[in-house]
């Protein structure tokens, strides 16, 4: 194993240090590897390396500066220069924490900077994945049920300035409301509640039938300190993108005026919710399915950007 470990990085070392016009990985060599850090001062470092199948890169070939890319800038023209097609592994190390005893701490950035790497990633015919290695934390999210009933009264006023930019509620042809099942809590609680996809046009819109959550997946939910505006850090970051869809059965078809609920459970710490206080809950629908994989069909596709529900509000007491 050790002979042949030294063999992969040997002839990787050798090919990245061939003419500059060669990219190091999406060439000959598929897929290509993403790692993603901290370092001391706290910024966030990439290095997109060639993925060895079956062959753990070490901390120091991942960290030599030679293919260090300082900045999420960099990390985009360095993508932005590699061959269409190209398929990224962003691996993130076992323990979500500092890797060898190092300075540097592995792992995936705020998931809004994610959003804005895989997005651009697909602008250019670039796939991205997250490690399915990695144990993830997810929430539970189970399709409730599909109605034509009318929408219920949300918790607090409605703000669309939330999320990645997309469409506004009102521009959009599909509706998202945010429901708590209380308004109070106490310190550790878990939290319930629906997310709710109405579709307000006039013509049968189909949704990616797999509802997970995270930028990866198609609902978001993150908390936020009510009175600072400070976005709090969550845990509830969602799977590996899904593959291209190959069959319509995968969609769901939402008639004009029907629901479709999304029903999650999980606690407040998995939230960033840690101390008494007034917050504010935020969610938003985003598909992970780009418009030329919709099989002809009217999606809502990535490419529509997300959409967010109203604010909703709660107080955590000791």
């Amino acid at each position: 194993m050790q002979s042949r470990l030294l063999i992969v990085i040997v002839l990787m070392m050798s090919t990245m240090e061939l003419a500059a016009k060669e990219p190091v990985c999406g060439g000959n060599f598929v897929p290509c590897e993403l790692h993603s850090w901290t370092d001391a001062a706290g910024e966030w470092r990439f290095s997109l390396l060639p993925h060895p199948s079956g062959v753990a890169l070490s901390a120091d070939l991942v960290l030599d500066k030679k293919f260090t890319l300082n900045g999420i800038e960099e990390l985009k023209e360095t993508i932005a220069e590699l061959p269409e097609g190209t398929y990224i592994v962003w691996v993130e190390p076992p323990g979500r924490g500092t890797w060898i005893k190092r300075k540097e701490t592995f792992g995936y950035p705020p998931e809004r900077m994610m959003y804005k790497i895989l997005w651009f990633a697909e602008y250019h015919k670039i796939t991205i994945a997250t490690d399915e290695r990695t144990p993830w934390v997810k929430v539970p999210g189970t399709p409730m049920w599909q109605s034509s009933a009318t929408d219920a009264k949300p918790v607090s006023s409605a703000d669309s300035n939330v999320g990645t930019p997309g469409h506004t509620q009102e521009e959009s042809p599909l509706k998202v409301t945010l429901e708590a099942d209380r308004h109070s809590y106490r310190v550790g609680d878990e939290i319930s509640g629906e997310i709710l996809l109405k579709n307000t046009s006039k013509a049968p819109l189909y949704l990616y039938a797999e509802f997970d959550w995270g930028m990866s997946g198609s609902l978001s939910l993150f908390a936020r300190e009510a009175v600072t505006g400070k976005d709090l850090p969550s845990s509830l970051i969602g799977t590996a993108l899904p593959p291209p869809p190959s069959s319509k059965d995968q969609f769901m078809k939402l008639s004009p005026g029907y629901i479709y609920g999304v029903e999650f459970t999980c606690s407040l710490k998995e939230l960033g919710v840690e101390k008494i206080g007034t917050y504010d809950l935020l969610a938003w629908y985003h598909s992970p399915i780009p418009m030329r994989y919709g099989l002809g069909l009217p999606i809502f596709s990535r490419e529509m950007g997300s959409v967010p529900a109203n604010i909703v509000t709660i107080t955590v007491v000791e």
